[in-house]
Parts: C-alpha cells; sequence; structure tokens
C-alpha cells in the first residue's frame, strides 16, 4: 500500500503542475482540473490494493479519484477486465489511470486507451504479464525486487535456522516471468545455504474451486506438509488468498514464515492472528504494533517465531541489502528507473555469465547479488 500511495502522490504532483499552467476560467470553482483512475482486485483477492486506493480517493475525493475492480476470476474474464480498464477512459477529464496488480489484459487495455487518449498516463504496478509486454503499453511499470527477494528470504529463512524451504504456488504463477526468475534465484540461494528447495502445489484462486477452494486446500494439507518437512520448515506461497489460512495452520502446527508475496501487516495476519484492526485502519504504525503484539505470546514455538519474523514485514520489501534502506528501495521499473544503486538495475542485461546462460539469466543475477554482498561486507 505504500508502493500505491506513493506513485499516486508522484502522479497528484506531476498532474499539479499540468493544471496550474491552465488559464483562468477554464475549470468551474467546483470542478477537478483532471481525475485519477485506480484499477484494483477486490478485496478478497487483493485488500492491501483495494485499500491503498481507498484511501488516496478519501485524500483526494471522489470527484478527482475514480475506483474500479477487476473481476476475482480475471484469468476467464480478460474482456471484462480490459473493459473495466478501459472505461475510465471515457472521461474527458481523466488524465491517468493506474492498474495494480497489472493482471493479464492490462496490456491490451492500455493500447485500447492510448488509441484514443494518448494524453492519458497509463501506470502498471505488480505486472502479471512480461515485463517487455506490458512495458510496450504502459508510461510506468513498477514491480518490488523480484531478483534481490529471492535471494534475501532464503536468507532470512538461515539465519533463523531453516533447513527447508517450501515454496507453494500453481503453474499460472510459474508462466510469470518474474515469479519464475525469483523461483530459480530460490532454488540457487538454497543450494547456497545448504537448504533443501521444495516445491508444492496449490489450486488457483482464480479456478473453477474459487478462493474458499484454494483456501480449504492450504488448511487441509499444512498439517502434512510440516509432518513431512518438519519443525525447521519456511513457507513461502505465491498468492494471496493462500497467505491467510497458510499462517493460521504454521501458527497452529509450527514452521516459519518469512514473508508474504506482497509483504505487508494486514496480508493474512489479523485473520490468522484472530485481531480486529477497525480501529487502526489507516495507521500502519499502529497496525504493525497490534500484529506484533499478538504474535509474540510464548503459546507456542512457531508464535515465537512470528514475532521475530512479523519485526522485518514492515519494510521488508522496500529493503535492497540489510542495512540499506529508505532511499535505496529495490522497486524494479519498466520504461523508467528509479535512482536506486546499480545492484538494483536490470543486472541481466548488464552482466552475461555465458552465451548458453538459462533463460531468464538467473544465474547472472545470483552470482552477482552474491559479489554485492561480498563486497558490501554483509555476513
Amino acid at each position: 500500500m505504500k508502493k500505491v500511495v506513493s506513485l499516486l502522490l508522484a502522479l497528484i504532483m506531476a498532474l499539479s503542475l499540468v493544471a496550474c499552467g491552465e488559464k483562468k476560467g477554464e475549470t468551474d470553482d467546483n470542478t477537478v482540473p483532471y481525475k485519477i483512475g485506480i484499477v484494483t482486485g477486490s478485496v478478497s483477492q487483493s485488500e492491501d490494493d483495494r485499500r491503498g486506493a481507498e484511501a488516496f480517493q478519501k485524500e483526494y475525493g471522489e470527484d478527482m479519484v475514480q475506483l474500479a475492480i477487476y473481476p476475482d476470476n480475471f484469468t476467464e474474464e480478460t474482456e471484462t477486465t480490459i473493459q473495466s480498464i478501459v472505461n475510465l477512459s471515457a472521461d474527458p477529464l481523466m488524465k491517468a489511470i493506474i492498474v495494480n496488480q497489472a493482471v493479464p489484459g492490462t496490456t491490451e487495455a492500455f493500447r485500447k486507451i492510448k488509441e484514443t487518449r494518448p494524453d492519458i498516463i497509463c501506470i502498471a504496478g505488480e505486472a502479471h504479464e512480461d515485463l517487455p509486454e506490458i512495458g510496450s503499453a504502459a508510461d510506468l511499470v513498477t514491480n518490488n525486487d523480484f531478483v534481490s527477494r529471492g535471494y534475501l528470504i532464503i536468507r532470512t529463512a538461515h539465519e533463523l535456522g531453516c533447513d527447508t524451504f517450501v515454496h507453494i504456488s500453481f503453474p499460472r504463477h510459474m508462466s510469470y516471468e518474474t515469479m519464475s526468475r525469483r523461483v530459480a534465484i530460490m532454488k540457487a540461494a538454497c543450494e547456497e545455504f545448504g537448504m533443501k528447495f521444495v516445491l508444492e502445489t496449490a489450486p488457483d484462486p482464480t479456478s473453477d474451486v474459487g478462493v474458499s477452494g484454494a483456501q480449504a486446500y492450504i488448511l487441509e494439507q499444512v498439517p502434512a506438509w510440516v509432518e513431512k518437512y518438519g519443525q525447521k520448515a519456511a513457507y513461502f506461497c505465491t498468492n494471496d488468498a493462500h497467505t491467510e489460512p497458510l499462517l493460521k495452520q504454521l501458527l497452529e502446527y509450527g514452521g516459519y514464515f518469512i514473508e508474504a508475496d506482497l509483504p505487508s501487516p494486514t496480508m493474512g495476519y489479523p485473520g490468522a492472528l484472530g485481531i480486529d484492526l477497525t480501529a487502526e485502519a489507516g495507521d500502519f504504525q499502529k497496525i504493525l504494533a497490534k500484529v506484533e503484539a499478538a504474535g509474540s505470546s510464548p503459546v507456542s514455538r512457531s508464535q515465537r517465531n512470528k514475532k521475530r519474523i512479523s519485526e522485518r514485514i514492515s519494510f521488508s520489501c522496500f529493503r535492497a541489502l540489510p542495512g540499506l534502506e529508505g532511499s535505496r528501495s529495490p522497486l524494479r521499473f519498466g520504461r523508467y528507473r528509479t535512482n536506486v544503486p546499480r545492484t538494483f538495475c536490470n543486472v541481466s542485461r548488464s552482466i552475461k555469465i555465458t552465451q548458453n546462460a538459462d533463460k531468464y539469466g538467473v544465474l547472472g543475477d545470483f552470482l552477482f547479488l552474491k559479489s554485492c554482498r561480498q563486497s558490501l561486507q554483509i555476513t
């Protein structure tokens, strides 16, 4: 949510400069000079995305910020997704459209928008489509640094004493460049730290089983996984809907959870810990404190682990390397990039290990991250 709001604030500033250049009398006192459209998933699929959009709308008003939702079953309802995005461009005052997460269909929607409204700024957050594809249509593409996280998540699990890392996903997610590349980094990192890497498959919430069926599967399988892989196994799932049932069962049966696919103190933790965050809504410092407090009770070994892990979740996805924070945020950009250290430029393009490198140059990324850690004397 922090990333969403930061992007939108930057957009507001840019559009404000345009508005300042307008002649007096072009807009009434009661009319906004421009509008911003934000398209997200529903609360059941991606709560943080939706809450972030709602918070931005509350800040700047419904007249300026318009919200839309793409279908939960977006893989089967691509045309509906495209139309939900394109519909926002019909408003002549619309000057920017943000889609977060940029699910399949976003690229085509942006292309349709640009055909009739080239003046609209199109921004894609957490792109599900291949980055070169979405980058060909969007003005700005942002993703968390999936390469470095593939290494740092495993490194954290190793520091906590884990001997096994269990990666839970499904074929659709594994077909994404960003996720397949990250899982390859995770495998390499596990080899580096002498850990066992395991791939487990769970139902896709956008399939016929739906969110409830996918969550029920996780609830049923975790006890068997814990028995199979032991108490020192760390678990990671690529889908938001899987997070809460996974956390809930790990708290009950033991195991480690390093961080969510899109880290946030509201991602699965409130439901798994049985806490109500209504009073803290919008205040992430209070939300984080309440989540940490709920996870600190030494009822079980897994809850003690949860306390240690929850201390990282407020900033884990905004870290470049341990000890390097703030402006060196590991956000990947498509057509444009932030001013981040060279470590987080597109290293697969700048480093070529061999001509026979794997599909995404994962080995080069991994070795480069490892060398950066050594050069910075990070142990």
